[in-house]
């Protein structure tokens, strides 16, 4: 391995640049380890409390109205373009045989 210059008279060995590298990629991982810690354990922000109490009623995604259950829902798409709609006219079609 090459020894690498940092200057006139002072040289790095391999072993002196292996400690070096794991001193700075010790320092990051506690770094990183610290700054995780502070992030996850930080207080909750807490929720302003409410006036009224919060309702139990079951409330349909679509309307926001009281329903007594949540059942299945059916969806139906109702394309309006030129290409989606029906023939008109077919009728008026005359037949050549």
């Amino acid at each position: 391995m090459r020894e690498v210059d940092f200057g006139e008279d002072t040289v790095m060995t391999p072993r002196q640049r292996v400690i070096a590298i794991s001193a700075a990629a010790g320092a990051a991982a506690l770094a990183l380890a610290v700054w995780l810690i502070v992030a996850l354990t930080g207080s909750p922000a807490t929720a302003p409390p409410s006036a009224a109490p919060q309702s139990t009623a079951l409330l349909s995604p679509f309307t926001g109205e009281p329903v007594p259950a949540l059942g299945p829902v059916l969806a139906v798409k109702i394309d309006n373009l030129k290409q989606a709609r029906p023939p008109t006219g077919s009728s008026q079609l005359t037949s050549s045989t």
